[in-house]
């Protein structure tokens, strides 16, 4: 099909040949559901512009990954209000649009890669809800990402190193004209992992074991050089991971005639790192970078039975993790601007909890 400059493919069954639309300009998918099928049809089609709208109501069945190839020019994609659970987006296309739809994501497997040079997120939210998992990843070498209302990039709890609400290497952040007081682009680094409970004396006579301490928080957002121009940017590094609890004992005078010693409670894990970055400008609008809270340190060990502190020792509280810093240390803030906030986070609680009596 070389003749054809547009269709539109709605709300019907098929399964398209590899190429069959090569020369097409635009290629349209209007359905409810879309099954897998039908969407890889389209993406293999060969036309330059592909636009994937889902109508009211929309179904997902059976599709665990979106792939553009390289081969198209344009592609967008507008969930139309959909939430769609563990639908893997990755472009490879010059341009990618992605609108009006909630991300979610249950493995930690990265949720969305764009290999685009151009790209705009209107009204998009990602999060990662498994252990670990980056939100977003851009691999171009320059990326700029226009933003249109809410976007909300959020990296996943329980590994710090895979966390990461956004990675890029250059990306420049900006708004349309018309809505620039609307574009609001926040990203989130996810939780560290709580630190491992101490045990517990098993018997008379033994002692508690200490609890582990919390992984520090992800970080939110990770790249090389960063530019902003009239929209809010917010960043937040995860908060630390709380400590685990101390092992109590179980002190028993008749059999041992000695004390017994409980666990001390964990300390909690740092807050991340807002932004890991060589340089950031902000040309316009606002920059947020707040670092993430430390956790909570973990209770104390205390004792078990009917026997009191004389023959059974208390751990020691656990401390709070600190809070983490706006910017990595090193840093360059090009042409220092006021709009750009820099929020250390709050040190984790010392515990005042017992881990028994």
């Amino acid at each position: 099909c070389t003749s054809l400059l547009s269709i539109d493919l709605a709300e019907k069954s098929f399964d398209l040949a590899e190429n069959s639309f090569d020369g097409c300009t635009n290629l349209v998918l209007e359905a409810s559901p879309i099954d897998n099928t039908m969407l890889q049809s389209v993406l293999k089609s060969g036309a330059s512009i592909i636009k994937i709208k889902l109508t009211d109501n929309a179904q997902i069945g059976n599709i665990e990954a979106l792939t553009a190839p390289d081969t198209i020019d344009y592609i967008e994609i507008n969930g139309n209000q959909a939430v769609l659970n563990n639908v893997h987006i990755i472009s490879k296309a010059k341009e990618t649009v992605l609108l009006h739809m909630t991300l979610n994501y249950s493995n930690n497997a990265t949720g969305v890669q764009l290999y685009s040079d151009n790209i705009t997120l209107f009204e998009l939210t990602v999060n990662m809800n498994g252990e670990g998992g980056n939100a977003m990843q851009l691999f171009s070498e320059s990326a700029n990402v226009t933003v249109r209302g809410n976007v909300s990039l959020n990296g996943g709890n329980g590994k710090a190193e895979s966390g990461i609400g956004l990675i890029a290497n250059d990306i420049s952040i900006s708004s349309k004209a018309s809505d620039s007081m609307l574009a609001k682009l926040t990203v989130k680094g996810g939780k560290g992992a709580d630190g491992a409970n101490g045990s517990n004396a098993s018997g008379d006579g033994e002692n508690g074991t200490d609890g582990k301490a919390g992984s520090v928080g992800s970080v939110g957002l990770v790249a090389n050089n960063i530019t902003t121009d009239n929209v809010t940017v917010t960043v937040i590094g995860g908060t630390g991971g709380n400590g685990g609890y101390g092992g109590s004992c179980n002190p028993n005078l008749s059999i041992t005639g000695d004390k017994e010693y409980a666990g001390d409670g964990g300390k909690g894990g740092n807050g991340g790192v807002a932004v890991n970055a060589i340089s950031i400008k902000v040309n316009g609008g606002s920059f947020s970078a707040e670092g993430g809270n430390g956790g909570d340190g973990g209770a104390r060990g205390g004792y078990r039975g009917d026997y009191n502190n004389k023959y059974g020792v208390r751990g020691k509280y656990g401390e709070g993790g600190e809070g983490g810093d706006a910017l990595n240390s090193d840093c360059v803030i090009v042409d220092e601007y006021s709009a750009l906030i820099q929020t250390k986070g709050n040190d984790g609680n010392t515990s005042t909890d017992t881990n028994g009596k």
